[in-house]
């Protein structure tokens, strides 16, 4: 049954909220709960083995005004430094019962004004500058 295929995923069920936590440097420099708030882009929403997909194009925008668990931003930190990267932006989901799962992170994440201007201030202090 497992041959022929690299590996296997647990399908998350009851999902309640997804996240992206914006980790530099080992700090949490934004955060954004994904929301169904926007114009989407495309009239159909896009829909990929049954399951919508939280996107810019399909309508979903970033909430910045609320604040994740400590446990997810730990966890986000530590998503990052398990890749060994300096930064990413770290997509992470609730479902029902508070079970946390991350689905990626990401080097080269899509950015609103907000998480934009976070980057610049985080790199200034990285580098010393301002």
């Amino acid at each position: 049954m497992w041959r022929g295929k690299d590996f296997w995923v647990e399908k998350i069920k009851n999902i309640t909220d997804e996240w992206r936590i914006t980790v530099f440097d080992g700090k949490v420099i934004a955060r954004g709960l994904k929301w169904p708030g926007g114009e989407p882009v495309r009239k159909s929403v896009v829909v990929k083995r049954g399951l919508e997909v939280r996107n810019r194009m399909t309508g979903w925008v970033m909430r910045h005004d609320v604040e994740p668990t400590d446990e997810m931003r730990e966890i986000a930190k530590k998503a990052v430094k398990c890749l060994g990267d300096l930064y990413g932006g770290v997509d992470i989901v609730r479902a029902i019962g508070e079970r946390l799962f991350v689905l990626e992170v990401n080097t080269g994440q899509g950015m609103d004004n907000y998480t934009c201007g976070q980057y610049v201030k985080a790199v200034k202090r990285w580098v010393g500058v301002g």
